[in-house]
């Protein structure tokens, strides 16, 4: 169903995170990125609504790409919240990801090449910047940074809409069928069933907000760079912490709000476990995000 970050799975066991066997893989792409990384599929085709691709792709160590929302096509995908709900990929290397992404772009690209960078000191403590001091010197000696301070991701409006939205997709179905779901899952249903028009509509204000703030910085010629995840995956034989979708979502939401490209590269490791560093572009600018990612490569 595609409304889960953690790639845990209480009706047919957890994939396995072949980058760290201790760890969950993350989700909900969960089995393509096991697949991927384990070496036995060059291509993963997964979706990403609110971090579903770029979430395990971190966590495995891949690169993992959400395409602009206006230059792919959803036909054939089961919607879970329509207005986020974008497929992607997820490679080992960034050369198989640059042959396979414009495969299912369409149209024109909206710019050339990135030209700035925007490091938004919101999303980096000192422990991140800490890990990911190589990646990050290496795109600040090749890029000027734009400073803008990021405004705060309205997560709460954005889980409203995406509960909102998935109960319109599945509301009817679960009340006929009361299909047998994990815990998380579950609970997101029954919160979303609670939610009204008025709510759902002003959620959707506040992130139209959001989108202008972002819009507004980050134009064609820019790259914002974020670390995809809060660091390495949790282990698999433990209880997810109740806070890390809260510690998520304000990283993974600003592309599913806004629509925009984006593509996490194996960043850094911790303790020996994997974790990403995402480049997120304009608009329509994917092919500007595939070509900065060159550097980390």
């Amino acid at each position: 169903l595609a409304y889960s970050l953690f790639g845990t799975n209480q009706h047919y066991g957890t994939p396995v995170n072949p980058a760290a066997p201790d760890r969950v893989p993350g989700g909900s792409s969960s089995g393509a990125a096991s697949t991927v990384a384990a070496g036995l599929a060059d291509v993963g085709l997964g979706t990403d609504t609110a971090g579903s691709i770029r979430v395990p792709a971190s966590w495995c160590g891949l690169f993992g790409f959400r395409p602009s929302h206006a230059r792919v096509s959803r036909r054939g995908l089961v919607a879970l919240a329509p207005r986020f709900d974008v497929p992607g990929l997820l490679t080992r290397d960034l050369a198989t990801m640059r042959t396979a992404a414009p495969l299912m772009l369409n149209g024109d690209s909206a710019g050339g090449a990135a030209s700035q960078l925007w490091l938004p000191a919101g999303p980096w403590s000192a422990d991140l910047r800490a890990v990911f001091a190589r990646p990050l010197s290496v795109l600040a000696a090749a890029l000027p940074s734009v400073h803008a301070e990021l405004a705060v991701t309205p997560t709460a409006s954005f889980a409203v809409s995406q509960a909102a939205q998935a109960w319109r997709q599945h509301g009817g179905w679960i009340a006929e069928f009361t299909p047998s779901f994990g815990p998380g899952v579950a609970a997101r249903f029954r919160a979303a069933a609670t939610i009204s028009p008025e709510r759902a509509h002003g959620a959707d204000a506040e992130l139209a907000q959001f989108r202008r703030l972002v819009e507004a910085v980050l134009t064609p010629d820019v790259v914002l760079v974020l670390p995809t995840t809060p660091g390495p995956a949790p282990a698999r034989d433990l209880p997810v912490a109740p806070d890390l979708r809260a510690q998520l979502l304000p990283l993974t939401a600003i592309a599913s709000i806004c629509g925009l490209p984006a593509l996490t590269v194996p960043g850094a490791e911790v303790d020996g476990r994997p974790t990403g560093l995402c480049l997120v572009g304009a608009a329509g600018a994917d092919e500007a995000v595939l070509s900065l990612a060159g550097l980390l490569a």
